[in-house]
């Protein structure tokens, strides 16, 4: 069986930025209209919010945060290793920090760190958390 499915996805974006700080913030949703079962119109199929912040701390010390939230009910958007199966409501965060540190002229020392949680609504507490 065939259907023809229109998406349609508006987004909002903030953008303040300085010398010494920037601050990102997204949000979008894409809404799918099907032509042959609009029963599975749904405004809100997929969501996305997008957070990407950098502070300068000092001349030589720099912190970055970036924060990614996804809620879809295409289960393969939201699984860390893209594999799943299901039209499930489900979300997902993948966080990373990092800190890069000018030592000197020539010298960068750079630390980093991420997680992601993927959930399932109706799935049980042993919901997998990936660090890295």
């Amino acid at each position: 069986m065939w259907d023809l499915v229109t998406g349609i996805s508006p987004a909002l974006n903030f953008i303040w930025e300085s010398r010494t700080h920037r601050l990102i913030a997204g949000y979008d949703f894409t809404a799918e209209l099907y032509l042959r079962d609009p029963n599975r119109d749904n405004a809100f199929n997929t969501q996305n919010f997008n957070l990407d912040g950098m502070w300068r701390a000092t001349e030589h010390l720099t912190l970055n945060l970036t924060d990614t939230f996804s809620a879809s009910t295409d289960t393969n958007l939201i699984s860390p290793a893209g594999v799943s199966a299901g039209r499930n409501r489900s979300w997902g965060t993948r966080s990373r920090q990092a800190s890069p540190t000018q030592l000197d002229e020539r010298t960068t020392l750079r630390g980093a760190g991420s997680w992601s949680v993927p959930g399932l609504r109706g799935a049980s507490s042993t919901t997998p958390t990936s660090i890295e």
